[in-house]
């Protein structure tokens, strides 16, 4: 607001207030007169939700909702409760707000801390009147989420471990093994590839902080590399052609477009805006890229099953699933019933790439103690041969 005194000494500042009667006369009280006025967006400056924290805020505020309580109440109630202290920070502005006379998802988008699916799904509960029923499928939505990430986590554990043992193993032997040959080798005529390994151990010992500064600027370059669009593009669009590879993370993303585009549909919402907002969960540059033909498609009549068949990336089942519930009119239950489905699949599909990668870094890691091992041991043979030559 800006307000003047009787002096006409002007002032700004800013006021809860529920209307401008009000705010006039809480500046009243403070012998201050109101020139202009309009509503202060306050937007929080604080982390992302956790999916967790998303699912249980969702649970129980759907919960109270459901027995007639109100969404002031509710979060009052959440407040009162163990939590971690970035939930609290967003429940505690999301209550602020509300009392404000906000509604619930306007106070969601505001905070900058959840997710557009939730609100978009909060609105279109807001609009029918359901809000504590879309409340407590986003809790289950969600924790699904939780569940999936966790189940890759576990699933990547082993791989990242051997990931990580193949780095120090090699670094063990090129800093601390090699350098004990380097003397015995001293004035030797060595094969190509001893003089590799010993030019590389000489480096990682002798220059080691100019190796961590090259790893440093490679993962650097990395980094402001795929922050670059169309890099990003040409990546996924390559992961999903590598293959068998390419197959099973192909089912990954159907199986996260399936769910949100189903509980997006189930919902209520217009088809165009939760593809848009579906498009969005997919984690797949290439496939959200294609989203743009799709939505024009739809908008000139094309049926959903026709206009997702283009999409490169989507598993073929996911067309005759929508083909089926559209001819049928239940798409909504063939759009859950598939979600479901391609869950499952994505599990073992995520179980399958992870039994893929093992072998290939144990291989990685015996080929590079089996390279320094033959590199160190060809001028010892070389040497046994000249003594018994002699």
């Amino acid at each position: 607001y800006t307000a003047s005194d009787v002096g006409g000494k002007m002032f700004k500042g800013e006021m809860e207030a529920v209307d401008e009667k009000q705010l006039k006369d809480n500046l009243m009280h403070r012998q201050l007169y109101l020139v202009s006025c309009e509503p202060f967006k306050r937007q929080l400056v604080t982390k992302p939700l956790s999916k967790l924290d998303i699912s249980d805020m969702c649970r129980q505020t759907g919960s109270m909702l459901r027995s007639g309580i109100t969404v002031v109440k509710a979060l009052s109630i959440l407040l009162s409760r163990d939590m971690s202290p970035n939930m609290k920070t967003v429940l505690d502005f999301m209550y602020k707000q509300i009392k404000l006379g906000h509604s619930l998802s306007e106070t969601m988008r505001e905070s900058g801390a959840i997710p557009q699916l939730l609100i978009s799904m909060v609105e279109a509960g807001e609009a029918g009147g359901n809000t504590e029923k879309i409340l407590l499928r986003m809790a289950e939505y969600y924790e699904n989420e939780y569940k999936t990430g966790k189940n890759i986590k576990s699933a990547l554990a082993y791989p990242i471990f051997l990931l990580v043992m193949l780095v120090i193993a090699v670094i063990g032997i090129f800093t601390f093994i090699i350098p004990k040959f380097i003397t015995i080798f001293d004035g030797m005529e060595l094969p190509l590839v001893t003089q590799i390994v010993l030019n590389i151990s000489s480096f990682l010992t002798g220059s080691w902080y100019i190796f961590i500064g090259i790893a440093a600027g490679i993962a650097l370059i990395a980094r402001l590399l795929l922050a670059v669009p169309e890099i990003r593009l040409f990546l996924s669009k390559t992961l999903i052609h590598m293959g068998k590879f390419g197959r099973l993370f192909g089912i990954i993303y159907t199986a996260r477009f399936c769910r949100t585009f189903s509980e997006l549909y189930s919902s209520g919402l217009p088809i165009i805006s939760a593809f848009q907002i579906a498009r969005n969960t997919v984690g797949c540059t290439y496939i959200e890229s294609q989203f743009d033909e799709v939505i024009k498609d739809v908008r000139q009549g094309t049926s959903i099953a026709d206009a997702l068949s283009k999409v490169d990336g989507f598993d073929s089942k996911l067309k005759s699933a929508v083909l089926i519930g559209e001819e049928s009119g239940r798409l909504e239950f063939m759009l859950t019933s598939m979600a479901e489905s391609f869950e499952f699949e994505s599990e073992q599909a995520i179980k399958k790439i992870t039994g893929l990668i093992e072998p290939v870094m144990i291989v990685t890691m015996g080929i590079m103690v089996a390279f320094v091992f033959v590199s160190v041991m060809l001028p010892i043979f070389s040497l046994y041969d000249t003594i018994g030559g002699a």
